[in-house]
C-alpha cells in the first residue's frame, strides 16, 4: 500500500500553478547558490568542488526507496521462495502472516489517472502506465507464490478462496494489453488455481472469463492477441470443464 501511495502520489506533486512553480524554482537556486558559495568559501581545491556539488546534487534529486519500488517488489516473492526452500523449518510459522499481506497486495488497485491530474498530456498518460505495469508484474508474482503454496497450505489459503478468484479476475481487467509476458503470468497462476479445490471461488466470475477483453486484453494495432490467445483459451477449457453444468443458453 505505501508503494502505491507513494508512486501515484508522486504522479500530481507536479500539477501545481505557473506561480508556484516559478517561486519554487527560484527557491532552488537560491539554495544552490548559497551552497555553491558555501562549497567556494571552504573547498580550496576545485577537484573537491566538483565532487562536493556532484554529491550536494545527487541528494537533491528525488530518489524513490527500494521499498517502494514496484521493480525491487516483482523480485521478492521468488525470493522469499528461495529462503524458504533453504529454511523450510521457518514456513510453517510466517506463511501464514505472508498469506494476509500478500492477498492484502492482490486487492490494491492503481487510482484512476483523472483523480491525479487534471491535465491528461501524452507524457504523464505514458508515466502512470509504466507505473500501472510494474504494479500489475508485482502483483501477478505475488499470485505465482500464492500458487506455489497451494497444496502445502490449503487449510491457511481456504478462508481467502473467493477473494483469490476476485483479485485474479480483477487484474486481468487491469493488466496493460501491451504486457504479454505478466498476462501470460496470470493465466499460468489461473489455472494453478482452476485445477485445484479454489476453482469454485471463480464461478460467480463466468461472465468476466467469458469475455475476451478480460481473458486477453483489449485488441489495437501494437497488441496481436494471437500471442497469448493459445494460453488464454486453454484456460477458458479448464474453466469450462469443471463450470459448464452452471453456464446458461446464453453463456453457452
Amino acid at each position: 500500500p505505501g508503494a502505491v501511495q507513494r508512486n501515484f502520489s508522486s504522479l500530481s506533486a507536479p500539477t501545481t500553478t505557473t506561480a508556484e512553480s516559478s517561486s519554487d524554482a527560484m527557491d532552488v537556486d537560491e539554495d544552490e547558490a548559497t551552497k555553491s558559495e558555501a562549497n567556494d568559501a571552504v573547498t580550496t581545491s576545485a577537484v573537491s568542488v566538483c565532487s562536493t556539488n556532484s554529491h550536494n546534487k545527487q541528494q537533491e534529486r528525488p530518489q524513490a526507496k527500494s521499498i517502494a519500488s514496484f521493480r525491487v517488489l516483482t523480485e521478492c516473492p521468488l525470493i522469499v521462495i528461495l529462503m524458504f526452500q533453504l529454511y523450510p523449518k521457518f514456513m510453517k510459522t510466517n506463511i501464514p502472516v505472508l498469506i494476509k499481506v500478500m492477498m492484502e497486495g492482490l486487492a490494491l488497485r492503481p487510482p484512476p489517472i483523472q483523480t491525479l491530474t487534471n491535465n491528461l498530456d501524452t507524457a504523464f498518460k505514458k508515466l502512470y502506465l509504466s507505473l500501472v505495469r510494474e504494479l500489475v508484474a508485482s502483483q501477478a508474482k505475488t499470485l505465482s507464490f500464492l500458487t506455489y503454496l497451494l497444496r502445502t497450505f490449503t487449510t491457511e489459503l481456504k478462508a481467502y478462496e473467493d477473494r483469490l478468484a476476485t483479485h485474479v479476475v480483477a487484474l486481468m481487467s487491469t493488466c496493460p494489453r501491451e504486457s504479454i509476458s505478466t498476462r501470460r503470468e496470470l493465466l499460468v497462476a489461473t489455472r494453478h488455481l482452476l485445477n485445484s479445490d479454489f476453482r469454485s471461488g471463480f464461478y460467480r466470475h463466468v461472465d468476466n472469463l467469458l469475455d475476451e477483453r478480460v481473458l486477453m486484453g483489449s485488441s489495437s494495432r501494437s497488441h496481436d492477441p494471437a500471442l497469448i490467445r493459445p494460453l488464454a483459451y486453454t484456460t477458458l477449457s479448464d474453466f469450462v470443464h469443471h463450470a459448464r453444468s452452471m453456464f446458461n443458453m446464453k453463456q453457452l
